[in-house]
């Protein structure tokens, strides 16, 4: 088993570790205030998702125009999760703020946002069908797809379309391990410009 299996198993047990406490803390200890409204597990949610709005933005830079379309993509879709998760309207924020984070200011704001991406996306890629399928090739959009039927999943038991004990539990963990599956792939490549840099350093010393 090379370095890069055992490092990938290594973060994937722990990645299992994590849901297995939060599931026996909620069931066993009853803390049910971890998946309370606001409360710690939609805190973190917001945190992955800001965090992967920010990373994907700065991974704009320095990259190929597909590669930046599909980061923009990205950020914006954390953008995006980020307003459906908070509750901006009850946060001491400016009015203005207020008005496009939450209600119909909101979804006119993401529906321009994401209008103008299409736009961009039409405009400047000529061979679409090349990009789509070289992106499907990815490990990006593996990633991504697996988020997406944890997002199905969560919101099947939200809609009480499947019936499970302690439903709003793996509602909650659900919607984390698909936000974090989509902020991986920016988390994985400041790792790696991180190392790079500490080579470099490291080298010119």
């Amino acid at each position: 088993m090379s370095n890069l299996e055992i490092r990938n198993l290594f973060f994937g047990l722990l990645f299992l570790a994590a849901n297995g406490i939060f599931a026996y803390l909620v069931i066993f200890f009853e803390y049910h205030h971890l998946h309370d409204e606001n409360s710690l597990m939609e805190n973190v949610q917001a945190l992955l998702l800001a965090t992967g709005c920010f990373c994907y933005l700065l991974l704009l830079a320095g990259n190929t125009r597909n590669v930046r379309l599909i980061n923009g993509a990205l950020s914006l879709l954390c953008f995006s999760f980020t307003l459906r998760e908070l509750d901006i309207e009850h946060l001491p924020v400016p009015a203005l703020i207020r008005l496009l984070g939450s209600g119909h200011g909101r979804t006119i704001l993401l529906l321009f946002l994401w209008g103008f991406l299409f736009r961009f996306w039409i405009v400047s890629i000529p061979e679409k069908k090349k990009f789509v399928v070289n992106f499907v090739q990815t490990r990006k959009f593996y990633l991504l797809f697996l988020a997406l039927l944890m997002l199905i999943g969560s919101a099947l038991i939200d809609s009480k379309t499947i019936s499970i004990p302690h439903p709003r539990l793996f509602e909650e963990l659900l919607e984390i391990n698909a936000y974090f599956l989509i902020v991986l792939p920016a988390l994985y490549r400041f790792l790696i410009r991180y190392r790079l840099l500490r080579a470099i350093s490291i080298t010119g010393d």
